[in-house]
Formats: C-alpha cells, structure tokens, sequence
C-alpha cells in the first residue's frame, strides 16, 4: 500500500521531529522553561498541544474498530468529554493557571501538603511508564499487521536474529527503537518546548491528511479500483441508515442500561478532567488564567468537528466492506476492524498523503509520549530530588538531570514495549488497566473537591485515595459479568449490555464512596497548625488571584513572542512546500488537488505566522524608539 512519495514523506517526517530538539533547545535556559515552557507560552501553541493529546493512534485504530460495528453509539464518549471539559472551561482551567506551579504535584503539595505530594508524584509513575510503553507497542504492532508486505525486508538479517532471540520480528523491533529514539531526543534537548510546540505542526499535519481522507472517500467515483463509491455525505448518511447496528443506539444497549451508563461516563470524564495534580500540570504553559480558559475552549471546540472527520472513514469502511474482507486483507490482525480507517484511507488517499497520514499516526502518539516523558521527568527533579535529595539545586543541574531521566524514561518505555510485544495474552496488561482504573477516581476526586472546600483536611486526600482504591477492588469482583448476568438473568443481556451496566455501576458506586468519605473528613474536629493554616490560605489567595502578566509573565527575548510566532511559522512553512513537492509525483487530479491543498494550507499558515511574528518585532521595536526617545509617550504627537 505504501509507494515510493509515502516513504519519502515518512522519512522527512522522522528527521523532522528529530529536528524540533536541537531547534528548541535555546528555549529552555532553566527549570520552568524545560519543564513548562517558563509559563511564557503563546496560547495558540498550547491550544494545539492540548487538542493533540486528546488523539493518540487509539484514535484511528480501537476507536475505528468501534466505529464500525457500532457507528454513532461511539459519540458517548465524545458527549462525556464535552460536559468535562465543559465544566474546566467555566470552572477551573484559569485557577489551574492562576496556582503558579511548575509541575502538578506542586500544586498538591500546596493544597494538602508533603506526605500527598509523594503520593501523587510516585503512585502514577509505574503506570505512566507502563503506558508509554503500551502506546509503543501498539502503534509498532499496528504498523508490522496493517503494512507486513512493506516491513519484510526488516525480517531478513542480524536485526531479525537479534529480534527473534527477543520472541518478535525484526518490523517490530525497528519501529520500537525508531519511535523511541524520536521522542527521547526529541524531549530531551527541547524539554517542554519541543514536545508542546512541536504539536501544533503535528496537529497541522493529523488535520490536513483527515480532512484530505474525507474529501476523497466521500467523492471518489472508484475508490482505488474496486469500483466502489460513498456518494457524498447524503449517500452515506443513506447507506449508514440502511445497515443495522451503526445509528440506533437500542441495539446496543436498553435506556434504561444507556443512560446511568452516560451519566456516570460524563461524571468520570468531568472528575479526572479537573483532578489538581493532572489539571495544573496542563494549563502551566501558558501567560494567564484568561488564556487556560481560551486554550481549553478552542481545543474543546475543535475536539467536535475533528471527531466527525475520524468517524466518517470507518463508517464509509464499514458500509463498502464486510468483516470477512477485512480479515482476508489483515489477517495478523486479531481485530481486523481496527484497520478500517487506514484501508479505506489507502484506497482514496494519492502516492504521498498516505504518507502523510501514517505520520499523523505517528504524531497522535508521540504527542502524548512526549508530553508524559516531560512531566515524568518534571514531577522527579521538582518533587523527589528537589524536596528529598537536594533542596539548593542549581537552574543548571534541574535541567541537566531532567534530561537524564528523560533519556532513562525513554529506555523504560522501550523496554516495556519489547516486554509486552512477547507475550502470547497480555494478562499483565489488564492487570495494569484495573490498577489504573481502581487509582483514578479515588485520586481524582479529592484533588477536585479540595480544590472548592478549604476547610478538607490534609488527610482527606491520602485517606479517600485509600478507601477508594478498597472499594474498587472490591467492585471489580463483586460486579463481575458472570454475576451482573445471574442477578439480570431475566433480561437476557448481552455482552455489550453486561459491559456497559458493569461500567456505570462500578463507576457510580465508587464516585459515591470517595464523595462521601471526602465530606466526612471534614466532619471530624482537628485543628490545623500556624503553618498548615497559612499555606492552605497562600494556596488559595493564589488561585483566585489573577496573574498580571506584565508583573509575572515578562518573557525574555529566546522565548519572546515574536520569535514563537517566527520558528513555528518556519517550521510549518517548510513542512507545508515539502508536501507540495509531492506534486512532482504522478497522480490522478483529485489526488493533485488534494496534495495541493494540503502543503498550500500547512506552507500558507506558516508564512503567516511568520508576517505576525515580524508585525511583533517591528511594534515592540517602535514601542522601545518612542520610550527612549519621547517620555511622554504618544501625547506628544497628538500635540
């Protein structure tokens, strides 16, 4: 499926992303600029680093699979992010901002003290590292399954040796260390500024190949020679309301299973959306409170019609291709349907953007890869080695040591990934997913509420945490499917049904364990300390506390504006006239069309950004002549 203009432009993508360190390193001269941008971000930058992590390959493969056999009930989902994120916007992302912290675990530190912070700093590091770990792994075994034919020659020679000693092929381990040598260098030369900036061309670059699938799925008359077609938007809209199972929901599950199952999706999505530790280590980036709302209005914004694109696709695949041809075309794939979005893709897509769309693939996850290996790395020097091991640590040496363990992280998530692409079931893998499962609503929900009730006690984070995790574990035997399907046995219920009811009683009673644990902390007399008292109090003066950006946000001149605005601008204007060489490659009009669309709006944003990144520099230069040389300013002209 991938032709010669694909490599190229995967290849180009590689060295692009390896590039971002070397060329964001000058951004980062201490510890808040490594590990948070110096909070000096432009907001429009962070508002594509924060509309990137909400996709990772998930996206186009699990969630694409999902999409196929059940079409709309997948918008559940997306209706629970929208309410969370809903409630961040008017409710929280500016007082995530207006703490003042360089990593998450600081503002827990702030709010319920020491003991917290190390909990929070180490309890979701073997899971993160886990995680990092499973991302490589799935998007490597996605790539050898979907593109075996283009991978052979990877498993031929010493590396397939090596890799066979290792109990997988050599397609798998060259894209494990491929991808981990990315992020690695990536993150540790540019620190924040690399992996949040870097996003906002990688979100040009998942954009533009979407969009560009869409068109050409939809209006193709001969989607790559199998004389099948969609017909536009009203002839799959027709085609997806014929086929059984992709528009009504009460195939899937009963009302009265369908609704607890929102409410309690949209009430997990809203708690660990706005949880302290992973709440403000989010809005850190940018200059104010104004600007988190803005950042998180805008990527909330974009998340919806970005969600229609990714659905269209699948749909498209699912009403053109049963479940048999699919599993003939990928038969390594245990969950053929997975690949839907990537087959019709190939089918449309010209020589070159199908490139294009793997590397955006490839950016869905890195993005988050990044951003984990950042706050990892962060949450390590500022809340271990700073407070435990060496408290006077120089600018210098937090950076320097934020490097090494990015790089040791890297190798971590490598080797997870190797690890878990060997075995045969992955009954560790679902072992970590309870485990995560049973953490995050007990963590998440008192550093929520103490975000609104000053007079919880220190205790009441670790206690609910505590409780919460019991009661979890508890319910996740107690609420089996076998058991949920004896007590429900005159339903009749299906697999899916015994899922979902399974989910929204789980997640309700567990909310309200930790809910009402957390309230009854604060039923209980105990009398804060002096100094208990006063940093609470700091805590939140800080966080009702606007920020005055001329005050707390003078940016210096290697992270100004005016150069953000000019090296994201280079950097999307040579990405946008490197597709736009694709041109010279033969392919049919459509194709051309679309080539040109692509590498005109990616070189055409870039140029722009670059004209406002000038009208900057020329303003404040004009602003400077003026002070030095009129005191009083404008007045006098107007004189």
């Amino acid at each position: 499926m991938l032709h010669f203009p694909d490599w190229l432009v995967i290849a180009f993508y590689l060295l692009f992303m390896l590039a971002l360190g070397p060329v964001f390193k000058s951004f980062s001269r201490n510890a808040s600029d490594f590990f948070r941008g110096g909070g000096n971000m432009a907001w429009w930058i962070a508002a594509a680093s924060m509309f990137m992590t909400g996709f990772s390959a998930w996206t186009y493969t699990g969630a694409a699979g999902k999409i196929y056999h059940a079409g709309l009930f997948f918008l559940t989902l997306t209706i629970a992010n929208f309410c969370g994120t809903l409630f961040t916007v008017f409710f929280t992302a500016h007082k995530f901002r207006q703490m003042r912290v360089i990593t998450g675990a600081e503002a827990v530190r702030n709010r319920f003290g020491r003991i917290n912070e190390q909990v929070i700093t180490w309890l979701p590091m073997p899971f993160n590292i886990l995680f990092g770990g499973i991302s490589l792994y799935t998007i490597a075994l996605f790539m050898s399954c979907v593109f075996p034919n283009e991978l052979k020659w990877l498993n031929e020679g010493a590396l397939n040796d090596f890799a066979v000693s290792l109990g997988l092929d050599g397609g798998m381990l060259f894209l494990i260390a491929v991808l981990t040598t990315i992020i690695v260098v990536m993150t540790m030369l540019g620190g924040s500024w690399a992996a949040t900036a870097g996003d906002f061309v990688q979100m040009l670059i998942l954009i533009v190949a979407s969009i560009a699938v869409v068109g050409l799925v939809l209006y193709s008359d001969d989607l790559g020679g199998t004389g099948k077609s969609i017909g536009g938007f009203s002839g799959l809209f027709a085609a997806v309301k014929a086929k059984p199972g992709l528009i009504d929901w009460n195939e899937f599950s009963r009302w009265w299973i369908l609704l607890p199952y929102l409410i309690t999706l949209i009430l997990n999505q809203t708690i660990l959306a706005n949880s302290l530790a992973s709440g403000a280590s989010r809005f850190v980036f940018v200059k104010t409170g104004k600007d988190a709302r803005k950042i998180c209005a805008i990527s909330w914004l974009a998340a919806l019609p970005h969600t229609f694109i990714v659905m269209i696709p699948p749909l498209a695949c699912a009403v053109l291709f049963t479940l048999p041809e699919l599993q003939a075309l990928y038969p390594k794939m245990a969950n053929p349907q997975e690949a839907s979005f990537i087959h019709i893709a190939s089918l449309a897509l010209p020589h070159g953007l199908l490139g294009l769309l793997v590397c955006g693939i490839f950016a869905a996850t890195l993005t988050s890869m990044n951003s984990g290996l950042n706050s990892t790395s962060g949450s390590i020097i500022r809340n271990i080695y700073l407070p435990l091991i060496n408290p006077h640590a120089s600018e210098e040496r937090q950076v320097w040591l934020g490097r090494v363990f990015t790089v040791v992280l890297g190798v971590l998530y490598a080797l997870v990934a190797v690890f878990f692409s060997t075995l045969k079931s992955l009954p560790l893998y679902e072992l970590v997913l309870i485990s995560a499962t049973c953490t995050g609503i007990p963590q998440a929900v008192p550093m929520m509420l103490g975000m609104f009730h000053k007079k919880a006690p220190d205790w009441a984070a670790w206690s609910t945490l505590a409780v919460g995790f019991a009661s979890a574990l508890i319910l996740v035997f107690v609420l089996s499917k076998e058991n949920l399907a004896h007590w429900f046995a005159a339903y009749n219920l299906s697999v899916s049904e015994l899922n979902d009811l399974k989910l929204a009683i789980t997640t309700g009673i567990l909310i309200l364990i930790c809910v009402l644990w957390f309230y009854g902390t604060m039923l209980v007399p105990r009398k804060r300390s002096p100094e208990e008292e006063e940093r609470v109090k700091r805590f939140f003066d800080d966080m009702n506390r606007p920020i005055d950006p001329e005050k707390e946000c003078a940016g210096a001149a290697y992270n100004s504006d005016e150069r953000q605005f000019f090296t994201i601008g280079m950097l999307a204007l040579v990405y946008g006239i490197s597709i736009l060489l694709l041109l010279i490659f033969d392919n049919a009009p459509a194709g051309r069309l679309a080539i040109l669309f692509c590498g005109g709006f990616v070189a055409g944003l870039g140029a722009w950004l670059i004209f406002c990144g000038r009208k900057i520099k020329l303003r404040k230069r004009s602003d400077n002549t003026m002070e030095s040389g009129n005191p009083l300013g404008l007045e006098r002209e107007k004189i």
